[in-house]
């Protein structure tokens, strides 16, 4: 038998009734770190995790560009094997990260610039998806022409895009607000 704690142990603490959640919360935390100890895999920072969201980021985002262009400017040939090579790359990086390595824990002050980064994130992305209906609606002005089709492909090039969009934000910023503090002193 594994020294991995199985589902059904996970289960049989999620329903307990006796414990309160703040309670079951702290359970799955300890549970959790000792699986962390256990695991004899080397550890992947958050710092590294953050850079290879930003990476994976970057990706979806080429990736909604090529499919918002594909039938107008780029043919479908060139966005079927950017399409392939993208599905690769992201195959490669969950491989490495899933076998290789093990993620480290967050602590508190880690969870806190976090739950900051995904705010600051939401944010960038409600005024993103703004800009956005203010571009449709001005080339909706100038062409003169108030409709105009959007293809299925370019809307799922658009959610590709605002979802990597966000995870490039929120990793900049979470990388950003986990940067060193600089003491005036040194200077």
């Amino acid at each position: 038998m594994s020294s991995y704690i199985t589902l059904s142990t996970l289960y049989q603490v999620l329903k307990r009734k006796d414990l309160t959640r703040g309670q079951r919360h702290e359970e799955l935390e300890r549970i959790m770190r000792e699986q962390y100890k256990k695991d004899r895999r080397r550890p992947i920072t958050l710092k590294g995790q953050a850079i290879i969201t930003v990476l994976a980021g970057l990706i979806l985002q080429g990736d909604g560009i090529i499919f918002g262009l594909r039938g107008s400017v780029i043919s479908s040939g060139i966005s079927t094997l950017y399409g392939i090579a993208v599905l690769a790359l992201a195959l490669c990086l969950c491989i490495y990260l899933c076998a290789r390595r093990k993620n480290e824990l967050p602590d508190e002050l880690s969870k806190e610039l976090m739950l900051k980064a995904s705010s600051y994130a939401a944010y960038a992305e409600i005024g993103l998806m703004f800009l956005l209906a203010i571009i449709v609606n001005a080339v909706g002005g100038i062409s003169g022409n108030s409709s105009f089709v959007i293809s299925g492909h370019q809307i799922s090039g658009v959610v590709l895009f605002l979802a990597g969009f966000y995870a490039v934000v929120k990793s900049s910023i979470y990388i950003w607000l986990d940067r060193p503090a600089c003491d005036d002193e040194e200077e």
